[in-house]
């Protein structure tokens, strides 16, 4: 016999909130790495450089001041700047 004769609740998902780090990191973090090594193998194109903008303007808005993501992310701003600077040959 049960112990109570109430019926059960209805299951209801709560819904979760995974940080970006830990769902589809490789979506996320794949162009910047594909982007880093073009840039390693002098392979760089304009699109490679937006994509790697793009992705460090993300993680400076997430992470706040001082945090090893920020201090990559605007190393990276840095960097494209830089390439973006020099003169074309």
């Amino acid at each position: 016999m049960p112990r109570n004769n109430r019926p059960r609740k209805k299951y209801r998902p709560r819904p979760v909130v995974k940080p970006f780090n830990q769902r589809d990191a490789w979506a996320i973090e794949g162009d910047a790495h594909a982007v880093l090594l073009a840039i390693e193998y002098d392979q760089v194109a304009e699109e490679h450089l937006a994509m790697l903008a793009a992705h460090a303007d993300i993680m400076r808005r997430i992470h706040p001041t001082g945090t090893a993501p920020r201090v990559q992310a605007d190393t990276l701003i840095r960097i494209v700047r830089d390439i973006q600077s020099r003169p074309e040959i």
